[in-house]
C-alpha cells in the first residue's frame, strides 16, 4: 500500500514540477509544495524501497532506493544559487523522469515476487 502512496507522490511531483516549467498557473504555493513534497518523497522512497527478505534486491530496486536523493540533490543545489542554467534544469527533470522509471519498474518487480 505505502508503494502505491509513493507512485501517486511521483506523479503529483512531476504534475507540480510541469506546471512551474510551463509558468502558465502557480506561485509560491506550487513550487513550495513542490519542494516539500521532493523531501517527503526522498525520505520515504529509502523506507518503502528498503531491502526485504521476500523481493530480491538487485539494481533496479537500489537504483529507485536512491535515485530521488540524486533529484533532491540537485535541487536544493539549484535553490542555494550553487549550480544555475537550463542545462541544469533539464538533468533536474531527466533524473525525475528517470526515479519514476525505476520506482515503477521496482514496483512491478516487487508484485511478480510477492505472487
Amino acid at each position: 500500500m505505502a508503494l502505491v502512496g509513493l507512485r501517486i507522490a511521483l506523479y503529483l511531483q512531476f504534475l507540480l514540477g510541469l506546471i512551474m516549467l510551463l509558468g502558465r498557473i502557480g506561485g509560491p504555493g506550487i513550487r513550495n509544495a513542490h519542494a516539500v513534497l521532493s523531501i517527503l518523497i526522498a525520505a520515504s522512497t529509502v523506507l518503502i524501497l528498503r531491502p526485504l527478505l521476500s523481493v530480491p534486491n538487485d539494481w533496479v530496486r537500489k537504483g529507485a532506493r536512491f535515485a530521488p536523493l540524486s533529484t533532491l540533490a540537485i535541487s536544493l543545489a539549484m535553490s542555494a544559487g550553487n549550480i544555475y542554467g537550463v542545462f541544469v534544469g533539464y538533468v533536474h527533470v531527466a533524473l525525475g523522469i528517470a526515479t519514476i522509471g525505476l520506482v515503477e519498474a521496482a514496483s512491478a518487480r516487487q508484485r511478480r515476487t510477492r505472487r
